[in-house]
């Protein structure tokens, strides 16, 4: 239910920057507005969608509080339906601060996370899937997610529902009408199958076989680093990386929980995981890492194995490859020797069928 109080919050990130914004959405906006803000030049008309410049006062009218610009969205044309003031004040925490304070004391509530766009779908401003687009174009890691979740925003999904939807509902009313007046039809006009059922499965194809391709753009794909311990996982993690995420030594088990970064590549964020090296634990912390890796080895899009490619495989490097041989494999092979091990490493992993590519680390 539509909660019809006056709300406030920071729209922008809080910290020290240039500009901070905050708005204000609810009944009693313009109100408050006139009695915290002191035009620059006389009165102020408060026409919708127009700046103004003066300052942010007390309640008193004593103290200046701040330099603004200060904007009025009436509604319906404003983002949450209702009206809206936004205040660009100056990005100091203490000046944000003082402001939302005074605003509180006005009789505004701070609003809950996600509450304007709460109030923004429930005013039939925008629908479920622009809302989520929203939020994904906010939390967006590429250039492409942000176009994808900017189409979204747009209605593209939201058109192509209504179509689908429409599509249905004519199929259901065809068959009602099949069902209601059975009589006044002949067997030979009742369709087995109403063609708008063909028409909505032939345009819901492209948007399924389009799921994952966005998805991978919008969350990314998590790629797990495993291996036995001391076999170069962390070096991996920090040369793809490049910076020194993950404390590297000689000594194995240095890794005991979960370093996770993320890169780029082609667009598409690369969730890398560092793990604890897979061995027969030797504490009760080591035993609890490993146990860690190997759940979040079940819900890995990628799985990197690193091997070491001086020595013969080991029973680790086997069990490791035989958990893992449902899901996408990279071996990553470090530590190259002589080539002939190197060549056994591949072989176990070609006869259990798995996709590989080889990376070199000297």
């Amino acid at each position: 239910m539509l909660r019809q109080d006056t709300i406030a919050a920071l729209a922008t990130p809080f910290g020290t920057a240039g500009v901070g914004i905050i708005r204000i959405s609810g009944p009693e906006a313009l109100e408050i507005a006139r009695r915290v803000f002191q035009p620059s030049q006389g009165n102020c008309s408060w026409q919708s969608h127009h700046l103004y410049h003066g300052n942010i006062v007390s309640l008193d009218g004593k103290t200046i509080l701040d330099e603004v610009l200060i904007s009025f969205m009436r509604k319906p044309r404003s983002f949450t339906g209702e009206d809206i003031i936004e205040i660009n004040c100056h990005g100091s925490p203490l000046i944000v601060q003082s402001i939302l304070t005074q605003l509180e004391e006005l009789g505004c509530r701070l609003a809950r996370p996600g509450e304007f766009s709460e109030r923004a779908f429930l005013n039939n401003r925008i629908d479920l899937s622009q809302a989520e687009a929203l939020a994904a174009m906010i939390s967006a890691k590429s250039a492409k997610a942000c176009a994808i979740g900017l189409a979204q925003l747009k209605g593209s999904l939201s058109k192509e529902i209504e179509i689908l939807r429409s599509l249905l509902v004519d199929a259901l009313a065809g068959l009602e009408a099949a069902i209601d007046f059975t009589e006044d039809t002949s067997p030979e006009e009742i369709p087995v199958l109403p063609p708008q059922i063909d028409a909505a499965l032939e345009r819901i194809q492209p948007l399924l076989a389009s799921y994952h391709a966005a998805k991978a753009y919008t969350e990314g794909i998590n790629a797990v680093i495993t291996g036995k311990p001391n076999v170069g996982k962390s070096s991996l993690l920090n040369t793809l990386t490049g910076r020194k995420k993950a404390i590297v030594t000689d000594i194995p088990g240095t890794t005991r929980d979960l370093i996770t970064d993320t890169i780029n590549i082609g667009g598409i964020p690369v969730n890398l995981m560092d793990t604890a090296g897979i061995r027969e634990p030797q504490n009760l912390i080591e035993k609890e890492g490993i146990n860690l890796v190997w759940e979040n080895l079940a819900d890995a899009d990628i799985v990197i194995i690193m091997l070491d490619g001086s020595k013969p495989l080991t029973d680790e490097d086997k069990v490791i490859i035989e958990r893992n041989k449902s899901g996408n494999i990279i071996a990553a092979i470090n530590k190259i020797g002589t080539g002939r091990t190197e060549k056994n490493h591949h072989r176990f992993i070609r006869e259990r069928g798995q996709k590989y590519r080889r990376s070199y680390d000297n």
